[in-house]
Parts: C-alpha cells; structure tokens; sequence
C-alpha cells in the first residue's frame, strides 16, 4: 500500500491537468 501523500504528487500529471481544465471551465462559466 502506498503512504498517504498529497494529491500533486500521487495523480498522475495528465489527469491533474484534465481537472483543473474542468474546474477552470466550471470556474469561468460561474463567473460569466
């Protein structure tokens, strides 16, 4: 089993990036 780690480090890069451009995208049609 793997030690409890921070997310940053324990997602793999791409899918990090694939939720953040979600989160941007829901973020921005909040705003506007």
């Amino acid at each position: 089993m793997h030690k409890p780690a921070p997310a940053a480090s324990t997602r793999c890069p791409h899918v990090d990036i694939k939720l953040l451009r979600e989160l941007d995208t829901t973020l921005v049609n909040e705003v506007h």
